[in-house]
């Protein structure tokens, strides 16, 4: 009798160590919707299961275009509202409407915002389709939407999902260190969805919407350009047509206000498309704000130049001037309310953080640039190239205060951590080389002076150059907010140690 339980106790151990063996290695190889910067879905879905049930008012679904363009810390810190986004890259308005269902088990939001990016339309390939529903808890929800998924792409299969280990057991031999989020990411839902972008697109032919009400005001030298008017509608795709009823009739039954937005776009967006949101949102007697239309970009005095990442996607300064304008008209035509509430208080200090660490790259006064590094969460990296005697005091003792203390001069090299004053350096008559690791051993640095290359100043980080290699101080800055490389200046010898990148 004992051996029979010894041995059903064995192999009860052994299928416990083989399931866990199965779901651990599934989480490594599942793509893990690593989009922008700090942006991972795997954190933002997971997270969202831990919110306080019923704290969430507004809730955001749609693409790219949603967790790029709608800051729920910025909602909150500008109007008080509390919100999370749940778009998922490419997200399809049929994915939407099963987050939808989802997000109802636990929150009771007010309002929901439904991005049209992809209502007329779909971009949506496997990848997309996988990231946006691998961290859906399985329930009925997910098996309907996996169904839903596998009918529409018959490259997909029911069991990937389940057993994500044979549909990406090919990825061993591509893992990253993305693929390995530390805590700093991992464990921290402080960005509630939200995709922060540093980007700016710059010059780009861009067309405004003018509607009736706009008015036939002379916009002589404004230097806006306007869709041609015309009554034509885009045709909504049957299945868009179909979901966005199922989530007009699901909010209906729930008490939800339902608003149709569409962010500012300089691509994938027209006056027909326009006209075919406005149509189905009278229909249903819905709010659509159209971001696009002269009325509303005035309003937030957007340059989609400078407040968009590319020509669809809003960047960290387009997205608060979106939060600022949406959220005081959720507030006063939707009557969204204005709570406080810790699990957005608590995250404030992250999202500046945010910030201020984008803010870094648009810098470009020398001692400025070194302040804000000292500053900073940052693994910072030094190769000299020729002499530094010359340099300004002022910009040695910013060099000093972030803990770099032999002469630069010649053969320098360095590896700075700002969090650990965890320092190498490596001053030499005819080279100087360091050499190490970040993001827990899983990058490796080698940072040279004169070393494989007698007039060479390289940084390489994980195998890649990112020194600028002109004479002067090099400096490349690994983020560990966002475990990449954030930025590569020069403190040129050549232009009186100015910043140059």
């Amino acid at each position: 009798m004992r051996g029979k339980t010894i041995s059903v106790l064995k192999t009860v151990i052994f299928c416990f160590l083989v399931a866990v063996i199965v779901v651990r290695t599934g989480n490594i190889l599942t793509l893990k919707g690593k989009e922008y910067l700090a942006y991972y879905s795997s954190v933002q879905h997971s997270e969202f299961y831990e919110m306080e049930k019923d704290t969430v008012d507004v809730l955001f679904l749609g693409t790219s275009h949603s967790y790029c363009g709608f800051s729920p810390q910025e909602f909150y810190d500008r109007c008080g509202i509390r919100s999370y986004n749940l778009g998922t890259s490419r997200q399809s308005i049929w994915l939407s409407y099963y987050w939808l269902k989802e997000a109802l088990k636990t929150q009771k939001p007010k309002i929901v915002v439904q991005e049209l990016y992809y209502a007329g339309g779909s971009n949506e390939n496997e990848a997309s389709v996988q990231k946006g529903l691998s961290f859906m808890k399985w329930s009925r929800n997910k098996a309907e939407a996996v169904s839903t998924a596998v009918e529409e792409y018959p490259e997909l299969s029911f069991k990937s999902f389940i057993f994500p280990n044979m549909r990406f057991h090919g990825r061993w031999n591509e893992l990253t260190a993305e693929d390995f989020p530390l805590p700093e990411i991992r464990d921290t839902g402080a960005l509630k969805g939200y995709a922060p972008t540093l980007e700016r697109l710059g010059e780009t032919e861009y067309k405004l919407i003018r509607e009736a009400d706009d008015g036939k005001k002379n916009d002589e030298g404004s230097g806006f350009e306007y869709w041609p008017e015309t009554a034509e509608e885009a045709q909504w795709p049957d299945l868009s047509k179909e979901y966005m009823d199922k989530i007009t009739a699901l909010c209906k039954e729930n008490g939800i206000t339902l608003v149709l937005v569409k962010t500012p776009s300089a691509r994938g967006w027209s006056m027909e498309d326009h006209n075919a949101a406005k149509s189905y949102a009278q229909e249903n007697g819905l709010a659509f704000y159209d971001l696009n239309t002269l009325k509303y970009y005035k309003a937030m005095n957007y340059d989609i130049s400078v407040d968009n990442k590319d020509e669809g996607h809003a960047n960290i300064w387009g997205a608060a001037k979106i939060a600022d304008l949406l959220g005081n008209l959720l507030i006063s035509e939707q009557n969204a309310p204005s709570i406080k509430d810790k699990q957005w208080e608590e995250t404030a200090a992250y999202s500046e953080k945010i910030k201020k660490e984008i803010g870094l790259i648009y810098i470009d006064n020398a001692e400025m640039y070194l302040k804000t590094l000292s500053e900073g969460d940052y693994d910072i990296f030094v190769s000299v190239k020729g002499s530094t005697s010359e340099m300004k005091e002022n910009l040695k003792e910013a060099m000093r205060e972030i803990g770099f203390s032999k002469p630069m001069d010649e053969y320098y090299t360095a590896a700075c951590d700002m969090r650990n004053a965890v320092k190498q350096e490596d001053a030499g008559e005819k080279e100087a080389l360091v050499e190490g690791t970040v993001h827990n051993g899983l990058i490796g640095y080698k940072i040279a002076s004169g070393y494989d290359q007698e007039e060479a100043a390289s940084i390489l980080i994980d195998g890649e150059e990112y020194s600028l290699n002109r004479e002067g101080v090099n400096i490349v800055v690994y983020s560990k907010t966002f475990q990449t490389v954030l930025d590569s200046v020069c403190l040129s010898s050549d232009h009186d140690y100015e910043l140059q990148r």
